[in-house]
């Protein structure tokens, strides 16, 4: 598989490596923990992620509580939209089917899940709406991929980590610019086909 600079393409790099060294017996039972550097977590809360994951083989992926960590009115605001547009939203949806997105700051992936959709998570980047759809926010691309082929993801509230959000205004922009883009584009995509993600 040919590789390309960027953040999808080393995630699609240590991913085909990591499923080449495990047994295909194994691929359903084994997992990926993604993180970010500065996130913090317990071990009691991988825990959990994975417990929940080997209750149903039917779930490709599982997302934690994330707390922004730092100081200021930014931070206050973004403490404020954790608590509604994630941890709240993310209950919703998965009470009326599957979390649309396991954040990539802290979560666990199916390695079989993640084998089956792996081919068109690296395909290239044709056209605009693809580099917004792949390049933008790749933990949401995956996820998409995921629930389309009929995967569950799930929340787990009581899988909890911190990390640092940002705490001046560009670098909030500019973090906000990449997931609104990202968020409308894969949003395009289950509405096209409501269909199949329906079933």
């Amino acid at each position: 598989m040919q590789v390309k600079n960027g953040k999808r393409w080393s995630q699609v790099m240590y991913m085909e490596y990591v499923l080449y060294m495990v047994d295909e017996a194994s691929l359903d039972e084994t997992y990926i923990l993604t993180t970010d550097a500065d996130v913090s977590f317990t071990s009691n809360s991988v825990e959990n992620l994975l417990d929940l994951m080997t209750r149903d083989h039917s779930v490709g992926a599982v997302c934690a509580r994330t707390h922004p960590l730092g100081k200021g009115l930014l931070v206050w605001y973004q403490t404020f939209e954790y608590a509604i547009g994630h941890w709240f939203q993310k209950a919703a949806e998965q009470v009326t089917g599957s979390v649309l997105c396991s954040p990539g700051c802290f979560s666990v992936y199916r390695c079989i899940a993640i084998r089956e959709i792996l081919p068109e998570y690296a395909t290239h980047v044709t056209q605009a709406s693809d580099f917004l759809t792949k390049d933008m926010g790749e933990d949401r691309w995956l996820c998409t991929l995921m629930v389309k082929s009929g995967w569950k993801i799930e929340y787990c509230a009581t899988a909890e980590n911190s990390t640092y959000c940002p705490d001046d205004f560009d670098e909030f922009f500019k973090q906000r610019r990449r997931w609104i883009a990202s968020t409308l584009a894969n949003m395009k995509i289950f509405i096209l086909d409501w269909r199949t993600v329906w079933n």
